[in-house]
């Protein structure tokens, strides 16, 4: 009984496996070829990070100095008075940061003294006709009310540069705000239970149900958020007053006063501002303290601080 056996083809075989033999070292020289780029990318030095920063913050700073040029032409040209000297510049929000150290986050925008301002200059002068939550060139709010301002907010937001108050909403960056109403869960999970956890949501929520027909905020659109946004972080008792927002907060540094008149609002230098100093004003409302101002606008004030709770046993505010 004969046996037929199917022989393999040596010759084939061996050039099949020459085949993925060669795939293999193309892939792998592939790999290193994308991998020697990979480091080579990784391998900026220090001075070119820096460099690439430096560049883009430069055209930052020279657009938010056009924008507030703008601003105050826009001012002065509608019966609003600007001190020359007061200019827009940027500080280290961390009194420590050193050059080496800080980073972007550190430092914020605001209005600073170009050049030495005596106590009692007139900085600035806002015609009530520029404000927007009041009713032509008076003081008084608008009749109907919260959500009147905020719909009209918007409404110019939508104009974009055909509206009148341009010069001023361009200068408005609230949707990249990181205040506690926009705090994720897990965010405020952290703080347990301490402000703002129980109160993040409450003006949204007001918003919604009482502003835009109960549309959730997150559905509102980019004009409507902002203007609620705006309407937290920069307006004085619902009233959005040019430059005046602009404002860093110091409570222990304030060196402003305001006063409001028929005609309008006029802020003076409370002290002498020595040049490159920040011109700030306090965020602290009535009884407002430090709690109030970390629920409100998310950071912790620079000492002096001042905190206030209900104690558990008498229930008296402390």
């Amino acid at each position: 009984m004969s046996t037929n056996v199917i022989m393999p083809y040596p010759s084939n075989q061996c050039h099949q496996k020459q085949v993925v033999l060669a795939l293999v070292l193309l892939c792998f020289n592939h790999f290193l070829i994308l991998s020697d780029a990979a480091w080579l990318n990784k391998k900026k030095t220090k001075e070119e990070v820096k460099a690439n920063t430096a560049a883009v913050e430069a055209e930052e700073v020279l657009n938010v100095t056009e924008q507030f040029t703008a601003l105050v032409d826009w001012v002065q040209s509608n019966g609003g008075r600007v001190d020359p000297r007061v200019a827009m510049g940027s500080m280290a929000t961390k009194p420590t940061a050193t050059s080496d150290s800080t980073t972007r986050d550190d430092i914020c925008r605001g209005i600073v003294a170009a050049e030495d301002i005596e106590a009692g200059t007139e900085l600035f002068f806002c015609p009530w006709s520029l404000v927007i939550g009041t009713i032509g060139n008076t003081h008084n709010a608008a009749p109907n009310g919260q959500c009147e301002t905020l719909n009209l907010y918007s409404e110019q937001v939508r104009a974009g540069k055909d509206s009148f108050y341009y010069p001023y909403l361009s200068m408005d960056d609230s949707l990249g705000t990181r205040i506690p109403t926009l705090w994720q869960k897990v965010a405020l999970a952290e703080l347990q239970g301490l402000l703002p956890a129980a109160m993040t949501t409450s003006l949204t929520d007001w918003y919604s149900e009482t502003c835009v027909g109960g549309v959730p905020f997150d559905e509102v659109d980019a004009a409507g958020r902002q203007s609620l946004l705006a309407a937290i972080s920069r307006s004085a008792g619902m009233r959005f007053l040019p430059i005046f927002d602009l404002m860093n907060h110091n409570h222990e540094k304030m060196n402003i006063r305001s006063e409001a008149s028929v005609e309008g609002n006029t802020v003076y230098a409370a002290v002498d501002i020595p040049q490159g100093f920040g011109i700030y004003n306090s965020y602290r409302s009535g009884n407002g303290a430090s709690a109030e101002v970390f629920r409100r606008y998310g950071f912790i004030e620079s000492d002096p601080q001042q905190w206030m709770w209900t104690d558990a046993t008498t229930q008296r505010q402390e």
